[in-house]
């Protein structure tokens, strides 16, 4: 088989992969446009009764430790917490175009500066959540470590993958930090790029890819499919920031302003950090 047809074979699996969760939310139960459907990624399930339901749009890199902690959150509350999880950017379009959602939770607080100036996220309710970093990862789990990202020109010819810069925050960082050590323009013809971050990193774990950068909790969350071979320094890129706010249009504001509150908490901090994230950064 050619490379390029390994290539596209892989990465229809790891599209096919990122698909599969195990909890669906209908965007007929918010009665959500059929635009909105296909514009946002997959969507959480949550139980179909009586109990109220918060909707929360939410980064990719951030569904599985936030769905841990809405687990946490729903014991003995009537509230439960329905995630749909995508790129930051194709999340922020669909809020402004109106799609109903009680809770934002992008990957860069830019997101939340830009729909609080347009009054469509609550100043008053934004909360700081966590932290991340920006890694290189290799297919496989004993890669050797880099000790620049030089390495990136060593790896042969293959593709490099990365989320997309025009709407996931983490390509940005990626290519600012690319951009900040002179790798990019002799890298850039290789880069493939995925949807959000978290294909990034299955594209590599399925060997679409032999090398990406990804978020270090993306890293981790592949455990045994692939290596964390660089970490790029403090500095490199922008400070990678994790805000929450409620949103204007919701009619659940007070259960969504307690979730934001309780997910900023210590209580949800050990949850945050067993899935590698930074808790400095509250």
């Amino acid at each position: 088989m050619k490379p390029a047809m390994r290539l596209q074979t892989a990465n229809v699996k790891a599209r096919r992969r990122a698909g599969a969760r195990p909890r669906i939310l209908p965007w007929i139960m918010r009665g959500l446009t059929c635009f909105a459907c296909l514009a946002t990624g997959s969507c959480d399930k949550a139980t179909q009764d009586n109990q109220e339901l918060i909707v929360v749009f939410a980064a990719s890199s951030v569904a599985d430790v936030l769905r841990e902690i809405a687990d946490r959150f729903e014991a003995g509350r009537a509230a439960r917490i329905a995630i749909t999880q995508g790129a930051s950017g194709s999340l922020c379009k669909q809020l402004e175009l109106g799609a109903p959602c009680d809770i934002y939770l992008p990957a860069d607080p830019a997101y939340l500066d830009r729909l609080q100036d347009r009054d469509i996220v609550l100043g008053a309710t934004r909360r700081k959540l966590a932290g991340n970093e920006l890694v290189v990862v290799r297919s496989g789990a004993d890669a050797k470590t880099w000790t620049t990202p030089d390495g990136l020109l060593d790896v042969g010819l293959g593709p490099i993958s990365m989320a997309s810069p025009e709407h996931a925050p983490a390509g940005r960082f990626a290519m600012l930090a690319l951009k900040n050590t002179g790798l990019w323009d002799r890298i850039a013809s290789r880069v493939i790029y995925a949807d959000n971050v978290r294909l990034a990193g299955r594209y590599v774990a399925v060997r679409g890819a032999q090398v990406g950068i990804v978020y270090a909790t993306d890293a981790l969350a592949f455990s045994g499919e692939m290596s964390v071979v660089y970490r790029f320094p403090h500095g490199a890129h922008a400070e990678i920031i994790y805000e929450a706010a409620a949103c204007a249009r919701s009619t659940r504001r007070s259960e969504a302003s307690d979730f934001i509150e309780f997910a900023a908490s210590e209580s949800a901090g050990e949850i945050w950090r067993r899935h590698g994230f930074v808790r400095d950064a509250r």
